[in-house]
């Protein structure tokens, strides 16, 4: 489906999407799979159809919601208000709060939710501290773990570890026990780095070095760098869920490098518009929706052609992704 087909489609489709939503009870994870997309600007949350590609409704957030985490069993959507200080968890069937707002720091811009959905890290940037929540309770750990200034991202795990990059001129990588919230061991790591992410094919870390314009790949083990990429990094990286393909989103050159982990080599550059700021592949991998903070879109990536096959209008200033099954 190219772009002007989609354009025809929203024209068409529109009243008819939104009728189904509200008779169907307006759930997050209804008849089709679904975006959702913070809206940091607006104060809200669009749900998008993933198969129409259509913004089917609005959910209002706290102020400035900056990051989303999706639960493993797919019932449980975390929502962090930065600017409240506060993280919301959402029911995906009924859209609504499963309780009351959570205090953390200020700034919230990473979630993660353990294996068995039982506890929620959150890690608050301006505050420079990572929270625990006990997801069955609610209720919050009294005391953070204190990382130091400008923990940005956070990949967690399972039976190795979090793992916390601090973007700061020097970088630095961050390992966490996720059992006790307690350091294990924090070593230099590129320069201001951007994203962190997990390669399972070789089960090893994926840090981009913003100020290198370089992918570190990291052994968890020792934490460290076992080889570099030459890759232009921007704000966010994404991992295929089914090759060894790395997306890079680049947002100064609005432009999404796809990078073969195995053969090191380039296979495309994809244009986006303007902003890009986060990335999320649908379950099958076939489609990559690109999240353009200044274009107020979503940019829609065929990633068997690697070509962008649409634009997605949301609200102002988008931050954030999560697709919901």
């Amino acid at each position: 489906m190219n772009e002007t087909t989609l354009e025809r489609l929203k024209v068409l489709s529109f009243g008819a999407l939104l009728s189904l939503s509200v008779a169907s009870g307006c759930s997050l994870a209804g008849r089709n799979s679904v975006l959702v997309v913070a809206n940091s600007a607006d104060n809200n949350l669009s749900i998008v159809d993933a198969q129409s590609n259509l913004e089917i409704r609005t959910v209002d957030t706290e102020n400035h919601p900056r990051a989303l985490a999706l639960s493993h069993d797919g019932n449980l959507l975390a929502v962090s208000n930065s600017f409240s200080a506060t993280v919301s968890i959402l029911d995906t069937k009924t859209q609504k709060n499963s309780g009351p707002s959570l205090p953390v720091g200020y700034y919230a811009t990473a979630l993660a939710f353990d294996e068995p959905d039982r506890k929620l890290w959150v890690l608050s940037r301006a505050h420079g501290s990572l929270w625990q929540i006990d997801v069955p309770s609610r209720k919050v750990h009294e005391e953070p773990t204190m990382l130091g200034s400008e923990p940005s991202k956070m990949v967690l795990v399972e039976d190795r570890g979090l793992f916390i990059i601090r973007e700061v001129p020097e970088g630095e990588l961050i390992e966490v026990d996720p059992s006790t919230g307690q350091i294990r061991r924090r070593v230099p790591m590129g320069r201001s780095p951007s994203d962190i992410a997990w390669f399972e094919p070789r089960k090893t870390l994926l840090v981009a070095s913003f100020s290198d314009d370089e992918i570190l790949e990291v052994d968890p083990a020792t934490l460290k760098v076992i080889q570099s990429h030459d890759v232009p990094v921007g704000e966010a990286i994404a991992v295929h869920p089914h090759k060894p393909l790395v997306y890079s989103v680049q947002n100064f050159l609005d432009t999404v490098t796809v990078y073969d982990m195995e053969t090191k080599t380039t296979l495309k550059q994809i244009p986006i518009d303007s902003g890009g700021t986060a990335a999320v592949f649908s379950p099958d991998g076939r489609e990559l929706y690109v999240v353009n903070y200044f274009a107020g879109n979503v940019s829609l990536i065929d990633t068997e052609a690697n070509e962008r096959k649409g634009r997605i209008a949301v609200g102002t200033s988008p931050v954030a992704a999560a697709f919901v099954p």
